[in-house]
């Protein structure tokens, strides 16, 4: 990965609820991403979604978002067009990079997986996603924990608000 700060660069960075932490079975309920280009906020989505299942009780207690709470949002199909053209900024764009927190091994498989119930193909360039779990577990190998509530604490010496919604 070549990052150069003198060029113009755009970055999407994304995070989502889910009903539970299965990346096969469970779904998305929620999800956010910012597209900042030129160091500005060009694009901001932010959608509450009905999944076909319940959220787990544990899901719940975590993130704080209730079946209730998603009874009249939009499936995710109903979405799913908006998502796969965001991303898709970044299949051509060699100046593009996706970041995420634990989005290789859990957001990523579960946006795929959501995708490909919905017969959509989502490709996403790699080599341009850049996930500060890996960065963190390098870089501060003796942290005790990589939760992000642990490493929110540690970078900023203060309690996060709201540290398990996606946005």
């Amino acid at each position: 990965m070549n990052y150069n700060h003198q060029e113009k660069n755009t970055f999407i960075i994304f995070d989502i609820e889910t009903t539970g932490l299965n990346v096969e079975t469970d779904q998305i309920i929620e999800f956010a991403c910012q597209v900042i280009e030129d160091n500005k906020i060009k694009t901001e989505i932010n959608y509450l979604i009905n999944p076909d299942i319940d959220i787990a009780k544990d899901a719940t207690e975590k993130h704080g978002i209730t079946n209730l709470d998603l009874k009249d949002k939009p499936k995710f199909s109903e979405i799913q067009k908006e998502i796969f053209e965001t991303f898709n900024i970044s299949k051509n764009n060699e100046q593009c990079y996706i970041l995420t927190y634990n989005g290789i091994r859990y957001d990523f498989p579960l946006l795929f997986n959501e995708m490909k119930r919905n017969k959509v193909d989502l490709v996403i360039n790699k080599s341009k996603v850049i996930d500060l779990l890996v960065f963190i577990q390098y870089h501060f190998r003796n942290q005790q924990s990589n939760r992000l509530d642990d490493v929110y604490k540690m970078l900023f010496d203060k309690e996060p608000e709201n540290a398990h919604r996606a946005i």
